[in-house]
C-alpha cells in the first residue's frame, strides 16, 4: 500500500510538470545558464544536484543536500551587444531538520535573477523616426523546498515570481 500511495503522489507531480518549461530554466527567452557549471553541460543538469543551482534543474534533489549551499553570478554579458548589458544570479539554501519529519531530510532553497538590457533607442517601423528610450529588464524570485520519502526518493516543491519592466509598449503610432 506504501509503494501505491507513493506511485501514486509521483503520477499526480509530474501530470503538472511543464514539458516546455526545462528548456527556459536560466533567463527564460535568451536561454542564460545561471552558472558556468550549467553552462558548459549546457543546461543538462537535470539528475545533478550537488550545487545550489539545483533551485534551477532539480528541486527534488535539493532534499539529498546535507551543506548549506549558494552562488552567485554577475557579469556585463555581451557587451558587444548592448554596452549596458548586466546578469545577475544568485542561489542559495540550507538543509533543515524538522521534528515532523521523523528523521527525514529537507531543505529549504530560493533563487533570484536579474537581467538589464540596458538603453535601446525605439524607431517607428512605418515612419523610421525617432520615438524614444526603453530600458528592458527581467528579474525573477524563486523558492523551493524538498524532503526525502524514501533513502533514494525525494520531492520537490517551487514557485517562481517573473517580473518583466520597460519592454517596448505597443505605441499606437509605431
Amino acid at each position: 500500500m506504501k509503494y501505491q500511495a507513493i506511485a501514486a503522489l509521483f503520477v499526480l507531480c509530474m501530470a503538472g510538470v511543464p514539458t516546455a518549461g526545462a528548456r527556459d530554466i536560466g533567463m527564460g527567452v535568451l536561454t542564460i545558464w545561471p552558472t558556468a557549471r550549467s553552462t558548459a553541460l549546457a543546461g543538462a543538469m537535470t539528475g545533478l544536484a550537488d550545487e545550489a543551482d539545483a533551485t534551477y534543474f532539480n528541486p527534488a534533489g535539493l532534499a539529498f543536500q546535507t551543506t548549506a549551499r549558494a552562488d552567485v553570478n554577475y557579469d556585463n554579458w555581451l557587451p558587444g551587444l548592448y554596452r549596458g548589458m548586466r546578469y545577475a544570479s544568485s542561489e542559495g539554501g540550507v538543509p533543515l531538520n524538522l521534528r515532523f519529519l521523523r528523521g527525514r531530510r529537507a531543505f529549504i532553497a530560493g533563487s533570484a535573477t536579474y537581467l538589464r538590457i540596458g538603453r535601446m533607442s525605439v524607431f517607428s517601423e512605418r515612419t523610421g523616426k525617432y520615438v524614444g528610450e526603453v530600458c528592458p529588464s527581467r528579474g525573477d524570485l524563486g523558492v523551493c523546498a524538498a524532503a526525502t520519502l524514501s533513502d533514494n526518493i525525494a520531492i520537490g516543491l517551487g514557485a517562481k515570481l517573473l517580473v518583466s519592466r520597460g519592454a517596448i509598449p505597443p505605441w499606437p503610432y509605431l
